[in-house]
């Protein structure tokens, strides 16, 4: 008996996901918005950015490519929600940050 289902026609990429997200047990979506995260905040700050102007045009990107990820099945609403979180905090910090 297979721990996880075996592999089947896959049709497309969608496909694929799916199933890398179904054999890791949900992994598979929230590391990409993670990867995502990292890579954007990274190359931002490496520009010289300020860091928390890095977090919120990171959790931006995270946010909508996580809309677009809970629209295919591959996070939950709760991860979905911490996207967001993601870049609303950091957006108010930073406004905090500049108002004084």
């Amino acid at each position: 008996m297979a721990l996880h289902p075996e592999p089947a026609n896959f049709t497309g990429l969608l496909d694929i996901f799916k199933y890398a997200n179904t054999v890791s047990d949900g992994v598979f979506g929230i590391g990409i918005a993670i990867t995502l995260y990292i890579v954007v905040f990274g190359y931002l700050h490496l520009k010289g950015e300020q860091p928390l102007d890095c977090a919120v045009v990171a959790g931006f990107f995270t946010s909508v490519v996580s809309i677009f990820l809970f629209i295919a099945g591959l996070i939950t609403g709760w991860h979905l929600f911490m996207a967001i979180m993601m870049c609303i905090l950091p957006a108010v910090g930073t406004y905090i940050n500049k108002t004084g």
